[in-house]
């Protein structure tokens, strides 16, 4: 299929067994009708329609056109009865010129059909002249051909003359593979100027009609050149005042406007979007705060259970010793003070928390209604949304240090109070010596969450050395 391929791509510089010539501006085409025929459909009822002949040579001939074909197909050095040798020659001559059809383009250029026979022969076709051409001086261009000398420079104009004439001649693929040239010769080219982008509008709106792929290949070049286009003064003025461009000009601004809209909505699908995660979030804090609240309200009630249990073993303990009266009331006191500036700072901290619910609150219903109407509006709400979810942060950062503190000075009156409970180990157990005898190095052994009779002592008498371990 490769070398059928390339033996049908060299047909085209080997005009010897042409039988269709096509001219145009001034230049001769010859080309095989089997292989043009098939990729065009106009070319081939144009074929159909034309049959060319020399009128001169064949009133010079006795024998009808039928014979002169015949005569044609005979060897020229024999001789005939009804012909004579020069007669033979014109025979041949008029032979050749009858099978031989003529196209006359005088819509695009030539070098636009030179690409256009590229692609016939080869499925693919260069900027750079190929395809074998002469001068025919007889041949002349009408007012019709479209000139593409000095813009035909431009590669993207190029593309475009490609495109239309495969419009023009009806070759599917042509247009296809023009359209991709096209893209990537507008990818891969530099920044273009204003009198080009304009050059190219002209042309292909000259050379195209109706809602195409080229055109809107064309506003995407417009829109990734922005600078040079929308964002410039000189290029609306140019589209405004050329008659040239008025079909551009509608296109173009009708483009912008679908991609502006485009673009809001995507805009409004994204604020919607923002707007309802951040209500999630409030949601998901606001029940993770009253979740908090019920906890902190839990430990309270903890607490004041376990302070009430540790007041009984006091009282107990007062009534078993008058040893303990003065230690127990002094501790009592304090403990009684410490829970009272813990209920008071549990109520302060009871009622900051209402205060900043209920402004949490406020301001949630406030940011709320303020997304929404900015929703409506179009306006900006990630500010707002941060600024609460930051608020909100702040409160459980607060929330958890005031729950950190409340613990260490539950740890610390722990604390106090076994170091206070030790001073009813007046004698050693075992040896009645006195207390100073014990080491000074006391191991206090307690849980966190846990009431006072799980706080274990252990001490050692200097005297017999026997460790004494005391359990409250």
């Amino acid at each position: 299929m490769d070398s059928l391929a390339t033996s049908i791509g060299e047909l085209l510089l080997d005009p010897k067994y042409a039988d269709l010539e096509i001219q145009c501006g001034g230049k001769r085409f010859l080309v095989h009708r089997p292989i043009v025929c098939k990729r065009s459909r106009v070319i081939e009822r144009e074929c159909d329609g034309l049959f060319q002949v020399s009128l001169r040579i064949c009133a010079q001939l006795p024998l009808p056109i039928t014979q002169l074909c015949d005569a044609a197909a005979c060897d020229s050095s024999v001789a005939t009865p009804l012909h004579s040798k020069k007669q033979k020659s014109l025979t041949l001559a008029a032979s050749q010129e009858s099978w031989t059809r003529i196209i006359k383009h005088d819509v695009y250029d030539f070098r636009a059909v030179d690409r256009m026979l590229q692609y016939i022969y080869s499925s693919d076709y260069k900027l750079e002249p190929c395809t074998p051409w002469t001068y025919a001086a007889d041949v002349k261009t009408t007012s019709r051909e479209v000139d593409t000398r000095d813009e035909d420079e431009e590669p993207l104009i190029a593309h475009v003359y490609v495109y239309a004439i495969a419009d023009y001649y009806d070759v599917p693929g042509l247009k296809t593979l023009a359209e991709k040239k096209f893209v990537v010769e507008r990818d891969t080219s530099e920044a273009l100027a204003i009198d080009k982008i304009l050059a190219i509008a002209v042309a292909m709106y000259k050379s195209t009609s109706g809602p195409c792929t080229l055109r809107r290949l064309l506003m995407e070049l417009c829109h990734s050149n922005v600078k040079v286009t929308i964002q410039n003064k000189v290029f609306l003025e140019e589209i405004a005042r050329r008659d040239d461009l008025q079909e551009f000009r509608r296109d173009f601004f009708a483009w912008q406007f679908e991609r502006v809209c485009q673009e809001k909505k995507d805009d409004v699908a994204t604020y919607q979007t923002a707007v309802k995660s951040i209500t999630d979030d409030l949601d998901t804090a606001k029940v993770q705060h009253y979740a908090r609240i019920a906890q902190l309200r839990q430990e309270q009630r903890e607490l004041e259970a376990a302070h009430a249990k540790e007041k009984d073993e006091l009282q107990t303990e007062i009534t078993a010793g008058k040893f303990f009266v003065e230690q127990a009331h002094k501790a009592i006191t304090k403990l009684r003070q410490e829970k009272a500036d813990l209920v008071a700072a549990r109520s302060k901290e009871k009622e900051q928390l209402q205060k900043e619910k209920a402004d949490l609150e406020t301001a949630h219903s406030t940011e709320k209604q303020q997304l929404q109407e900015k929703v409506a509006t179009g306006g900006r709400l990630a500010t707002l949304a941060y600024s609460a979810y930051k608020r909100d942060n702040e409160l459980r950062l607060k929330q958890e240090k005031a729950h950190t503190k409340t613990v260490a000075e539950l740890n610390e009156a722990k604390n106090a109070f076994a170091k206070l409970a030790l001073t009813r180990l007046e004698v050693c157990p075992h040896c009645s010596a006195p207390f100073d005898n014990y080491d000074n190095e006391l191991k206090v052994n307690y849980r966190q969450t846990e009431s006072v009779h799980d706080i274990k002592i252990t001490a050692k008498c200097r005297m017999c050395g026997k460790a004494i371990d005391e359990r409250l």
